[in-house]
């Protein structure tokens, strides 16, 4: 073979800097950065190159050890060849091979062999063209032989060894035959050590082994997301969008407005929470809880924003000094601020002392705040659901005995389930009864009966000899009727040891009482109990709405007869429901006696007229009264027909609820935003007139933030700016006082620069 034939490896690539510095690239190592699809090809075909050229060279040095008939002795073919070319076959071999059971799936394979071999086939044929001289040297090894032929040879994992034995006793009248795609089609040997799963296993790891190599090469999904990770963190660096951020971030201008804004928006949502959220109904405790902690959030979040704004003014107004005055100012006042604040200069130093005040008193408030705020459970509105309105077409039934009805329905009752108290009379009515119940307990509202009840009594004086029967008796001795009002004056007589007129303890007492009823219209909500069974009870009058007045059942004391009877009117419809009470009054208070029940001293239907001692006490007579006349009533008003349907609306205790706190607290919290407001707009307006900022400024704060910038600046003069302490004593307190009086300037003039000391040189690193 000629030297023009003799193939040369390839010299690494090396990129000379000078002569004692090198730096070299191997274009073979193991893992390797992804690359073009182009750089790939030409990789593949340099590879390809050397693999041909090796076996070309190979075989020069082998010629006289080989057969008369042309053939590679076993010997030399086992210890020939490229290792380089032999590996990357091998790699690609195992790359393209795919396991195969009873030969599914062969022809499916074979296309996807040939597909990955066509580039490499492509690029041996391309070799043998340009150099037909190799076209006759014999290759390394069968392997070799497969590459350059046509259509490369299948091997199951289970017979490479016997392919290795096979090749090397192979004809070379065998290469002119065309190779067959074939599979191992051996049965797997059934033992009783796993091998079958041991060889699973293998081609499971071997499976994702490949699927990891396959994530880190060009088309894997690591490679491709750091490249466009890499590839957008380059383009941002080079936006304007970019500069302008660091712009803005490196100018202490820019940083005091954009806290002192951020502490004024904290400001307004503190101010927001005091209008919104205090005293609002709200629709689950969840927003009590945010409210409670949004709030001592702001409170500190606050304070460090608005602190980080005043020393930020501080420094710029050092800054400010450093650049403009003369003599500088001096390094123990920049070395060592006010401690905890963090303040140097003394250009409105008055207003920012106020201005850290009112921070810490916005926090103080809001601690307060917090802690006497009140989470109250109110109804909320669950919908609307069929009901049954009240409608009086036909007298209801007065039954005899319908006091001691009364009386037995009263026993263990609360007077809102018959109305509310009024100053001086009852209140009540009834509105629908529900066809639904969406909870266990609810109310229901809609437009109704109302009635309203007066009661005084007085004239105490001893009973008549001979009266006494041992019961509460009742006797009416006028009534006067109106349409829908009517008054009556009823005596009533408490028996012996019943009351609490101690002259007279062991005798019965009467006292004369005037009734006085009105009738109306009014939106009434009721509430509603339900059990388990499903039945369903009235409970409680909740409020009612009459001409627009509001009375709730917690402030309904505050209202007086007389107020209602304005509100109600006079009402002819109701005229019917009238007499029917008027015949209702007659049957229960003329000439009636009731008697105690329970071993108690006193009659239930009269209840309301004790004290917890168990006596009748004749001061609140008038009580018993009128929620006697109350139960009444009710009890005519529930005699409704109940053939109409309609919907009413559904309200009940859902989790909603009210966020309350005393208004002073409110005041308090209030009053001291405002006042930090003004504050803080005093110190930034002080600021801006006397400072203002500037790039100069901006450059000079650099040292106050940063030691290391400082360090940078006291470059030129350090060494004489710092000097030496004259005494032995070098305690912080001793340095400080060493350096009070040095002052320093930053940049430099005419009258200044022959004079290093106390100089912070402005300028950029050399080049």
């Amino acid at each position: 073979m000629s030297d023009e034939e003799v193939y040369h490896p390839p010299e690494r690539l090396s990129l000379h800097q000078g002569a004692a510095k090198r730096a070299s690239i191997d274009v073979g190592p193991a893992f390797r950065l992804p690359f073009r699809q182009s750089e790939r090809t030409s990789l593949i075909e340099t590879d390809m190159d050397a693999s041909t050229a090796s076996a070309a060279s190979l075989a020069a040095s082998d010629s006289p050890k080989m057969s008369p008939n042309g053939q590679r002795k076993p010997s030399a073919l086992k210890t020939g060849g490229s290792r380089r070319a032999s590996s990357f076959h091998e790699q690609r071999r195992r790359l393209s091979f795919m396991v195969t059971k009873d030969g599914e799936d062969g022809e499916d394979e074979q296309a996807d062999l040939e597909r990955r071999d066509s580039p490499t086939r492509a690029v041996v044929t391309a070799r043998a063209i340009r150099n037909p001289s190799l076209n006759n040297a014999p290759v390394s090894s069968e392997r070799e032989k497969k590459v350059v032929k046509e259509k490369p040879k299948l091997i199951s994992p289970g017979d490479e060894g016997e392919e290795s034995e096979g090749d090397d006793d192979a004809n070379s009248d065998d290469s002119d035959k065309e190779p067959k795609l074939s599979v191992s089609d051996k049965p797997r040997p059934d033992n009783a050590n796993g091998a079958n799963a041991s060889t699973s296993n293998s081609t499971f790891g071997k499976q994702s082994r490949q699927s990891m190599q396959s994530d880190i090469t060009e088309e894997g999904i690591i490679y491709d997301f750091l490249r466009k990770t890499q590839q957008w963190k380059e383009n941002f660096l080079s936006t304007y969008l970019y500069e302008f951020c660091l712009w803005a971030y490196e100018s202490t201008r820019v940083s005091i407005y954009v806290y002192t804004l951020m502490h004024i928006a904290i400001l307004a949502a503190l101010a927001c929470i005091l209008k919104y959220g205090i005293g609002v109904q709200v629709s689950g405790i969840f927003y009590y809880n945010l409210i409670h902690a949004v709030s001592g959030f702001l409170g500190k979040v606050s304070f460090a924003f608005g602190l980080r704004a005043t020393q930020l003014i501080s420094k710029e107004f050092t800054a400010r000094n450093m650049v403009k005055r003369g003599k500088g100012v001096s390094l123990t006042s920049i070395a060592n601020p006010i401690p905890l604040v963090k303040l140097h200069a003394d250009e409105g130093k008055t207003l920012r002392y106020l201005f850290i005040f009112m921070l810490v008193l916005i926090e103080a408030n809001v601690w307060f705040l917090g802690i006497k705020m009140e989470w109250t459970p109110t109804p909320s509105n669950l919908g609307t659901f069929p009901c049954v309105p009240v409608s009086y077409p036909t007298k209801p039934a007065i039954m005899p005995g319908l006091g001691n009805f009364m009386q037995g329905d009263s026993d263990l009752s609360m007077i809102y389930s018959y109305g509310l108290p009024l100053g001086d009379g009852v209140v009540g009515g009834f509105a629908a009864w529900p066809l639904s119940t969406p909870l266990k307990s609810f109310s229901i509202t809609h437009s109704g009966v109302a009635f309203g009840v007066n009661a005084v009594c007085g004239k105490l004086e001893v009973a008549r000899p001979g009266s006494a029967n041992g019961y509460t008796q009742f006797k009416i001795d006028t009534m006067d009727v109106w349409s829908t009002m009517f008054a009556a004056t009823l005596e009533v007589q408490l028996p012996a040891g019943s009351h609490n007129w101690e002259d007279f303890a062991d005798s019965d007492i009467t006292q004369e009482c005037v009734v006085r009823y009105i009738m109306g219209d009014a939106d009434i909500e009721f509430g509603f109990l339900t059990d388990q069974w499903g039945g369903v009870i009235s409970q409680n009058l909740q409020s009612m709405d009459i001409n627009g007045t509001t009375i709730q059942k917690d402030a309904s004391s505050r209202y007086y007869f007389g107020a209602v009877q304005d509100l109600l009117g006079v009402n002819y419809e109701y005229e019917n429901i009238t007499r029917w009470i008027i015949e209702g009054t007659q049957q229960v208070f003329n000439g009636t006696s009731y008697g105690t029940s329970q071993g108690a001293t006193f009659a239930n239907l009269f209840q309301w007229a004790t004290e917890p001692d168990g006596l009748y006490h004749t001061e609140y007579t008038w009580r018993g009264m009128a929620a006697a006349m109350a139960i009444l009533a009710h009890y005519i008003l529930l005699q409704y027909n109940d053939k109409g349907k309609t919907t009413c609306a559904y309200v009940g205790m859902k989790g909603a609820g009210v966020i309350e706190a005393p208004g002073y607290v409110v005041a308090l919290t209030a009053g001291s935003v405002i006042l930090c407001l003004l504050a803080e707009l005093s110190q930034l307006f002080w600021w801006f007139l006397l400072s203002g900022g500037g790039e100069a400024n901006d450059r000079a704060a650099k040292c106050l933030e940063s030691p290391m910038q400082m360090f940078y600046d006291m470059r030129k003069g350090g060494t004489e700016l710092l000097g030496e302490l004259e005494v032995d004593d070098q305690t912080p307190r001793a340095i400080k006082t060493h350096y009070t009086d040095v002052v320093v300037r930053f940049g430099e003039s005419r009258q200044t620069r022959a004079n290093p000391i106390g100089m912070l040189v402005l300028g950029q690193p050399e080049k």
